[in-house]
C-alpha cells in the first residue's frame, strides 16, 4: 500500500484496535476487585476462595471484551455481571475481614 513504509511490514494501529473505554470500564473493575479480595485474602491467610473469584473473573472480563454486535443487551448484560461479582466479592472480603 502507499501509505506503509517499505521492507514489507506492516505497522498496526494499536489505538483501533482496543475496544472503546466504555467496555474498558468494567473489566478494569473486575480486575480491581479481584486484586482488593486477593490482597485481603493474604492479609487474613485465607485459601481457596481468591481462586473462585480469580475463575469468575476471567468470563465477565471475556464477555466484556467480545465483540459486542453478537448478543443483544450485551452492556446490560456487562453491567449486571459486574454488579453481582463486586457485591459477593464486597462479602466476601468483609467476611474475610471479620473472620
Amino acid at each position: 500500500m502507499a501509505h506503509e513504509p517499505a521492507g514489507g511490514r506492516r505497522r498496526t494501529d494499536w489505538v483501533a484496535a482496543l475496544p472503546p473505554r466504555g467496555r474498558l470500564v468494567p473489566a478494569l473493575l473486575v480486575v480491581a476487585v479481584t486484586l482488593a479480595d486477593l490482597a485481603v485474602a493474604q492479609v487474613t491467610d485465607t485459601k481457596g476462595w481468591p481462586l473462585l473469584f480469580i475463575a469468575a473473573a476471567f468470563p465477565i472480563v471475556a464477555y466484556d471484551l467480545a465483540n459486542p454486535w453478537r448478543w443483544r443487551w450485551h452492556l446490560a448484560g456487562v453491567w449486571v455481571a459486574v454488579s453481582v461479582f463486586v457485591l459477593v466479592a464486597g462479602v466476601n472480603i468483609g467476611y474475610m475481614l471479620a473472620s
